[in-house]
């Protein structure tokens, strides 16, 4: 039977009721798909993945190296001083280019590539009920129709139409930018309703953070919500750096500049009886000297250390230029009325009868602190009593893979401070 599947299906989900949305998609909640309508809807749909940005080649990263007024203007001068058998001048200008563009083409390339590592560690596995058993797949091999159950610390792989929803609730910033948790529900709602009150959907990309449901699946890969911001992401027109326009506008000045003042020196000496050519190689060199050979050097190792320093601080930038973009930007227009965070929560301090300790990490190392310095947390007695509780008062799991903490990164941090030893055997669970 061929799957019925259409746009006003994926779009209008959430104002139909339960039982229209299931014979849309042609599924039982009991059964889920079988195996030959998987592989019949994944042939119509593709793959559950978001359209990667094309990849830079390395000889689109160097060439982007060459680009701006200044840059050229380097290249011309050396041409001329070549030209004209002044091997030092030139060879002083090609030495500056190449540690030009080596600083710049090595800086992006390392970038690239830790963006294309970041994409490979943001793949998830989603549990599905296909044939009328719960199997687990990676989340690329879902297709419109799947049944998808989900649980606390799920991270949402495509957009879902609920069926079920017991005290449900996600994180849906990614796509809102509001931080308090939304409660599900699997009632219709409006058709006018905006993303952040279609509260009888999951979206993809966002994470359940407290209770259970289970949702069929209405639109994978880059027909979600989270797809169609990823595409306007990458049709946006990238415009000029205010750095980029400023160098090009210095290196115009320059160029007339150069031009007008080797021409008053060319003519003068005509003028006063030298010889044309000797003038015209005066002017040259001239042109050439007032070209500044280090300008394009020390704005690009600015950038780069601009770079480098963000990196730091755990943030990846994938060219040079958008550094001094961000260093120029003088207003944020954003619908925060309250502050702008991290959007996680991590423990910073631990505040108990015997014991004021500030905590802090330097990427997966914690550091507890006290008055007196830094300490061994298990030393103190009430300080050891609560760190013991919060890993007993955790349904998380040291997992091989950290991203499989899924949307539990605050319980992760409480796991991270407890040592391997302290683990135990959970005896039963009392709901809250």
């Amino acid at each position: 039977m061929e799957p019925k599947m259409n746009d006003s299906v994926k779009r209008d989900a959430f104002a139909k009721p339960i039982s229209v949305v299931l014979k849309d998609q042609d599924v039982d909640t009991d059964c889920g798909l079988n195996e030959d309508e998987v592989l019949k809807r994944r042939a119509q749909h593709g793959p559950n993945q978001l359209r990667a940005a094309e990849k830079k080649s390395e000889f689109v990263i160097l060439a982007h190296q060459f680009k701006g007024v200044i840059v050229w203007l380097l290249v011309f001068a050396a041409g001329l001083s070549f030209y004209y058998r002044d091997i030092a001048e030139g060879s002083a200008i090609v030495v500056v280019l190449v540690i030009n563009a080596a600083i710049g083409f090595f800086t992006e390339l390392r970038a690239a590539r830790s963006m294309e590592a970041l994409a490979r560690m943001s793949e998830f596995t989603t549990r599905v009920r296909r044939s009328g058993k719960v199997v687990s797949v990676d989340a690329h091999e879902l297709v419109p129709g799947d049944i998808v159950l989900l649980e606390a610390g799920d991270v949402v792989t495509a957009d879902l139409r609920l069926v079920q929803a017991s005290n449900l609730q996600s994180d849906e910033s990614v796509l809102t930018g509001e931080s308090v948790p939304v409660v599900k529900q699997v009632d219709p709602v409006s058709p006018d309703a905006v993303i952040g009150d279609r509260t009888n959907m999951a979206f993809k990309g966002t994470a359940i953070t407290q209770g259970t449901g289970e949702g069929v699946v209405t639109a994978t890969g880059m027909a979600t919500e989270l797809g169609r911001i990823n595409h306007l992401v990458q049709t946006a027109e990238s415009g000029t750096s205010p750095l980029e326009l400023r160098l090009d506008r210095l290196g115009h000045r320059l160029l007339w500049l150069t031009l007008v003042l080797a021409a008053v020196v060319i003519a003068a000496g005509i003028l006063r009886g030298h010889e044309v050519a000797a003038m015209i190689q005066t002017g040259v060199a001239l042109a050439v000297a007032a070209v500044p050979e280090g300008l394009p050097v020390v704005a690009t190792l600015s950038l780069a250390r601009g770079m480098w320093r963000m990196a730091q601080r755990n943030a990846v930038i994938s060219n040079l230029s958008s550094v001094e973009t961000l260093g120029a930007t003088t207003v944020i227009l954003t619908d925060k009325t309250g502050t702008l965070t991290e959007n996680r929560m991590t423990v910073v301090r631990y505040l108990t009868s015997g014991a004021d300790v500030d905590v802090s990490r330097v990427g997966e190392t914690v550091q507890f602190e006290t008055c007196a310095g830094k300490r061994d947390p298990h030393t103190n007695p009430q300080l050891d009593a609560v760190l013991r509780i919060g890993a007993l008062c955790n349904i998380c799991n040291r997992p091989k893979r950290k991203r499989d903490f899924g949307a539990f990164l605050t319980r992760r941090r409480v796991l991270t401070y407890v040592r391997p030893q302290d683990a135990t055997s959970q005896m039963s669970r009392a709901p809250m």
